[in-house]
């Protein structure tokens, strides 16, 4: 029950409470599956808490006879440690270590292409892993198709930066429409003209790109890249209505977040995802537009995963009180004072954490993105600065 607890704490986020409680555990236990659950949860929490020596010391705990299914999972989480902390050597070691029958394998080829990027050994990077990556046979798991393409993205702008435009063409045209990445790809096929001097062939990419996914990171991004061809082509005042085309975009772009945040400071939480939940949102005007905006921003689905595993939690811990007279956790278990009360007691206060924590979540993932508006529209005034004065200029030459 404490590792049920402990797990649900990690997926709401409540972080102190889910490292309190597994190192409880970890103390008392004498048991070598427990103890390598715990020190592998442990490792996760600290690894999505971007502690990555943390992670690397959890890792190193968990019993070297344990040969649970959690052994791949915990090795790809600590190559990965080591590759945040720029250890590459003993990324691409702990890697190499995950066999290729693990469902961790195709992605421990990925973050071993970025080490040995990384160690300037383009070739063990891109025909080793990425290429190895590229050609593997997903099936039908839209997971590994979807990596395949991610890895695809990579490598076309790595070609990129290598000037090897050809070959990233490829690797960019080779990603289908119907994938998440198709956006950013088509992003690359637009920096590939603009990189051969192409940039009547960018300016008609890109802007396809930005009529059909405007709102789009790389959408935003490309309003730049299309006012900065038009001023290589010396149409400065092209280029300054372009620059402020997209500080129109992002000024849009911008108040629809604050309205966004403002529907969620307002919205009662609770009773929009309960009734989400249960699929009756569509009888609330409101409720069905605060969704309707989330499902586009893509905070919606992930907020409702956790909120459905409270719903799952809780039936457990429902199951084990009716079980058991005692509704606290054993008197050997107790960790601290909060562990006294009754299961369903904390249960509920975790609800009422849990509400709070994801309005502040998504509250906050929607103001990150205004940051990163405020810093376009900063780009796009300095471009039209910078064309308004070779528009001056061009116009007054002799």
């Amino acid at each position: 029950m404490r590792l049920l607890l402990a797990e649900y704490f990690l997926q709401v986020n409540l972080i102190s409470q889910a490292e309190k409680t597994l190192k409880d555990i970890a103390v008392q236990t004498r048991r070598e599956p427990i103890a390598a659950e715990v020190w592998f949860r442990l490792e996760k929490l600290y690894y999505e808490k971007g502690e990555y020596q943390q992670a690397l010391g959890a890792y190193y705990k968990i019993p070297a006879k344990s040969n649970l299914p959690l052994r791949q999972e915990a090795t790809y989480l600590a190559g990965n440690s080591y590759l945040y902390l720029k250890d590459y050597l003993k990324t691409v070691e702990l890697l190499g270590q995950i066999g290729e029958g693990s469902d961790f394998y195709p992605f421990a080829l990925y973050s071993s292409g970025l080490a040995y990027l990384n160690l300037g050994d383009a070739w063990s990077a891109t025909q080793q892993k990425f290429q190895s990556l590229i050609a593997s046979k997903p099936g039908e798991d839209p997971v590994r198709q979807e990596l395949i393409n991610k890895t695809r993205v990579t490598l076309g702008f790595f070609f990129i930066d290598q000037k090897r435009y050809p070959e990233a063409m490829a690797v960019f045209e080779a990603v289908p429409v119907s994938s998440r990445y198709w956006t950013p790809a088509r992003f690359g096929i637009g920096k590939v003209y603009i990189g051969t001097g192409d940039c009547v062939k960018a300016i008609v990419v890109l802007g396809d790109l930005i009529e059909k996914t405007p709102a789009h990171p790389y959408a935003l991004e490309a309003r730049l890249q299309v006012g900065s061809c038009y001023s290589k082509l010396s149409a400065y005042r092209r280029a300054v209505d372009s620059y402020q085309d997209a500080l129109k975009s992002y000024s849009g772009r911008s108040d629809d977040l604050k309205k966004l945040i403002q529907k969620i400071q307002t919205t009662n939480l609770e009773n929009w995802l309960n009734k989400s939940r249960t699929g009756t949102s569509g009888s609330d005007a409101r409720s069905a537009s605060l969704e309707q905006d989330l499902m586009i921003e893509r905070v919606f689905p992930k907020l409702m995963e956790v909120y459905a595993d409270w719903f799952r939690l809780n039936e457990e811990v429902s199951l084990q009180v009716r079980q058991n007279k005692d509704t606290t956790i054993s008197k050997m278990d107790r960790g601290t004072a909060q562990d006294a009360k009754p299961l369903p007691m904390q249960m509920q206060e975790i609800r009422r954490d849990l509400i709070e924590l994801l309005r502040a979540a998504m509250t906050d993932q929607l103001s990150s993105r205004m940051e990163q508006i405020d810093e376009l529209a900063l780009r796009a005034n300095t471009g039209i600065a910078k064309n308004l004065t070779l528009m001056q200029d061009h116009e007054t030459a002799p």
